[in-house]
């Protein structure tokens, strides 16, 4: 328990760019998706194209998670990265969800 512990070397940098654009890219999906329902609607359907909206951005979700599994890779390996890739994905869930709900009383008033 007395050893002293060797310093690493300087941590690896995480790239900013891809990292922004894995959080960004649902969010704005779904902001999208919901102006898309709001102008394409007819007045027969009630809003059916609204529930479409999560749908296509789980999608979404999915495609971008190896995007935002190769940005943290650089620094993260193990346990570390799988924790982190499932909170992106739990996280992005949710806050497309909430978002979509919103942005669904926003745009129906």
């Amino acid at each position: 328990m007395t050893e002293v512990l060797e310093v690493p070397s300087p941590v690896p940098v995480i790239l900013r760019g891809p990292l922004w654009l894995a959080c960004s890219i649902p969010p704005m999906a779904t902001l999208v998706g919901n102006l898309l329902a709001i102008f394409v609607r007819s007045p027969s359907d009630y809003g059916v194209g609204f529930l479409m909206v999560p749908m296509v951005v789980l999608f979404i979700i999915g495609l971008i998670t190896p995007l935002f599994n190769l940005a943290v890779r650089t620094r993260y390996r193990g346990r570390s990265l799988v924790f982190l890739t499932c909170a992106f994905i739990l996280g992005q869930i949710i806050v497309c969800l909430a978002l979509w709900f919103g942005s669904c009383f926003l745009f129906m008033s």
